[in-house]
């Protein structure tokens, strides 16, 4: 299921459902903590059940079983002939003020930049020291992981299946939605 990545400064000890790290803000900027308190930042995500999870490879490969591989069942023949294609409505990796977030990204982020996404996450929220490089990375990695991942992913499955991939995607309205 899609996860949108949000924070809050904590007004006790009780954190949010889903959480993802602790940020205790010290001299030296935003430190790691698992000691949740009064003013500390906590970074979590909240479930959208009704989209799926764009960034994961087995969640992409599952989608494409369910709908695609259940046409080609049905209809092979057809292929290519009277079924030219399928038309993608919308695809999207957030469609809300959040964060995108998946449980794939550190992995991803760390192979991809040598450092941790979670040990930053705190750049995402705020401007400090080294923001700015964060924001970069983690937004790079996103648009070319929903790119390889999800679009690319069922083009090639088309490509295979002597179909087209057509469709938009959310908010392609202008330039700057897009982004």
């Amino acid at each position: 299921q899609q996860k949108q990545m949000t924070s809050c400064i904590l007004e006790g000890e009780e954190v949010p459902e889903h959480l993802i790290g602790l940020y205790k803000l010290t001299e030296n900027g935003y430190e790691k903590t698992d000691k949740p308190e009064k003013g500390v930042l906590a970074v979590y995500f909240i479930v959208n059940k009704y989209y799926i999870d764009t960034f994961n490879p087995d969640t992409i490969k599952y989608f494409i079983e369910v709908t695609h591989e259940e046409y080609y069942k049905r209809f092979e023949n057809e292929f290519g002939k009277t079924l030219k294609g399928f038309f993608t409505d919308e695809p999207q990796f957030n469609n809300t003020l959040h964060f995108p977030w998946s449980h794939v990204l550190e992995k991803d982020f760390v192979a991809r930049y040598g450092y941790s996404l979670i040990e930053n996450l705190p750049a995402l929220f705020g401007t400090y020291e080294n923001t700015f490089a964060v924001r970069y990375d983690f937004w790079k990695m996103i648009g070319e992981l929903f790119r390889e991942r999800f679009l690319k992913t069922i083009y090639d499955w088309c490509e295979e299946h002597n179909c087209m991939l057509t469709g938009h995607v959310m908010c392609d309205v202008a330039l700057n939605t897009q982004v």
